[in-house]
């Protein structure tokens, strides 16, 4: 049995992930009633604390707890960024750089911006 052929290698890697994709498609629609009853029961679980006042119930199946989730996302770039220079808020921004402006300025200057470590990794995609 000789090696195998570039082509029969990406044709097996494209059904492989093919089959995985379907996989977790299908697992997504098995999950759907579980996840939607599950919301049914956290929804009821919610009311009845708060029309009790309490934050937390403990049973002997477990406890049930109010807890507040938050999310902050930019819908006005400029706005926000003149908001953040004009009141000096910087510790509104989060410690990340863009690796397409660092890739860009490194092939500009042959220079990495200070501070900064930039790292490429040659991987295999495949396409169909």
């Amino acid at each position: 049995m000789g090696h195998p052929t570039v082509d029969e290698v990406v044709k097996g890697y494209i059904k492989l992930r093919d089959s995985k994709n379907k996989m977790k498609k299908d697992q997504a629609e098995d999950l759907k009633p579980i996840s939607e009853k599950m919301t049914l029961l956290e929804n009821w679980l919610l009311r009845d604390l708060q029309t009790r006042k309490v934050e937390s119930q403990k049973t002997a199946e477990g406890t049930a707890f109010i807890s507040t989730m938050a999310a902050a996302t930019v819908k006005d770039r400029d706005a926000f960024f003149a908001f953040v220079k004009e009141n000096e808020m910087w510790d509104l921004l989060e410690n990340r750089v863009s690796k397409t402006v660092v890739r860009d300025y490194l092939e500009d200057t042959g220079e990495v911006i200070p501070g900064v470590n930039y790292q490429e990794t040659v991987v295999v995609r495949i396409r169909r």
